[in-house]
């Protein structure tokens, strides 16, 4: 749960919330509504799953035949988090949840145009993120880019539209996209290729496909060989799905590791701001609840049609949800850590954090969602609570790692400031 607290709130705003901070967030003690009652329902069914309990599917299915054509448009939303216990059950109650959420399917195509035309976390972490990759670029001639989960190349295209209208194009710009996908890679490739034809920018792509935490010290190396410059390394929602090996070890670490071996300019790195590595199921079914459920609030308040709320909450945010409560661990893809296990590992490898200023306070979404400057990183915060942390981080030496290191051991935080 975020320890960020918030002002007092409407029911509506409190409907995802936590039972157990009800009134620390400014909401009644008990129940006043019959929302509250269905989210104290959703609460007892998840206790009772991971309690072991012998009743859960059943009263899993009342509470989603009660949520089924509720008049309320919160109701799609809880039915989301509702599908998502029932996948963990299995049995009935998952094929009545699939039923109810394939009246919300749309392409997926549109859902990728409305997620990052109208969910403003999106565009804000794409374009402060890119904001701090063109900082650390300036006055470089032939400067490197390295594109960790590069997808199909949204944000480096994006990039290279900045690039162009601020005239600052460099004299030729490596891209080096990491990515599983041989499908996503290609497609990246060639929307960067055709953008920067487009805009006359002198563009140089190379592309590795390997999920990072696979990638062999001789894969490294020729990313080494591949930069033209001091890289820039931007990782964005892309390392919350590096899984432990098969011997439950942790390889993030590693990967970051050597990311820093590479001396990067700047490392650039974007992630949810939420524990979902929690082991216990009902503390990670809270985690989600309050992560989700702010980011419902924001969808709810943007000027959109309460179909494509619908659909992005089912379509995509519901995929994650399911993934979170439904998948055994061994199988989760969304293994969202929290900004603050973030920073711990980033200062293992040898990293230094930046206090991001400038530019906070700002808003988007028709005021749903702030940026906020907090503890070494910028936040994107639903109504006060941090919803996505976007690190900027430099390559220290080895007597600054020492001092982080004390610092750190010691309780304190070691900083260095930087405007973006």
């Amino acid at each position: 749960m975020h320890s960020a607290t918030r002002p007092q709130s409407s029911a509506g705003q409190c409907a995802f919330d936590v039972a157990s901070a009800r009134v620390a967030h400014g909401c009644p003690a008990k129940p006043t509504t019959e929302f509250d009652d269905l989210v104290q329902d959703l609460h007892a069914v998840a206790r009772s799953i991971d309690a072991g309990g012998s009743g859960a599917d059943q009263a899993l299915r009342s509470l989603m035949a009660r949520l089924d054509g509720h008049p309320d448009p919160r109701a799609v939303g809880l039915y989301v988090f509702a599908a998502g216990l029932a996948r963990r059950l299995s049995g009935q109650a998952v094929v009545e949840a699939n039923l109810y959420l394939g009246r919300f399917e749309v392409p997926q195509i549109h859902l990728f145009n409305l997620l990052g035309r109208a969910v403003p976390f999106v565009g804000l972490a794409t374009r402060l993120g890119n904001e701090a990759i063109l900082k650390a670029m300036a006055g470089v001639a032939r400067p490197t880019l390295i594109d960790v989960g590069i997808g199909t190349g949204r944000q480096a295209c994006v990039l290279l539209e900045t690039m162009a209208a601020s005239g600052r194009q460099p004299e030729q710009l490596t891209v080096i996209g990491i990515e599983p996908s041989d499908w996503a890679l290609d497609e990246a490739r060639r929307n960067i290729e055709a953008t920067a034809e487009r805009l006359g920018v002198e563009v140089s792509f190379f592309g590795v496909v390997a999920l990072a935490e696979q990638m062999t010290n001789a894969d490294w190396r020729r990313v080494a060989q591949a930069c033209t410059a001091r890289p820039v390394v931007n990782a964005s929602f892309a390392l919350h799905h590096i899984a432990d090996d098969a011997q439950g070890n942790d390889r993030r670490d590693a990967v970051l590791a050597q990311l820093r071996a590479l001396e990067p300019a700047l490392l650039v790195l974007a992630e949810p701001d939420v524990d979902h590595l929690e082991r216990g199921f009902y503390a990670r079914f809270t985690n989600c609840l309050a992560h989700f459920g702010a980011v419902f609030r924001t969808l709810d308040r943007l000027p959109l049609a309460q179909a494509d709320r619908d659909a992005l909450k089912v379509g995509f945010f519901g995929r994650e949800i399911a993934d979170i409560l439904g998948n055994p661990d061994a199988l989760r893809a969304e293994r969202h850590e929290s900004s603050a296990s973030w920073a711990r590992r980033l200062r293992r490898a040898g990293f230094g954090l930046q206090v991001a200023a400038g530019q906070t306070d700002e808003q988007a979404g028709a005021g749903a969602v702030t940026v906020r400057a907090r503890e070494g990183r910028l936040s994107l915060d639903a109504q006060d609570v941090p919803v996505v942390a976007i690190f900027t981080a430099v390559a220290l030496g080895a007597s600054q790692v020492a001092t982080a290191t004390k610092a750190a051991t010691a309780g304190a935080v070691v900083l260095e400031p930087m405007l973006l």
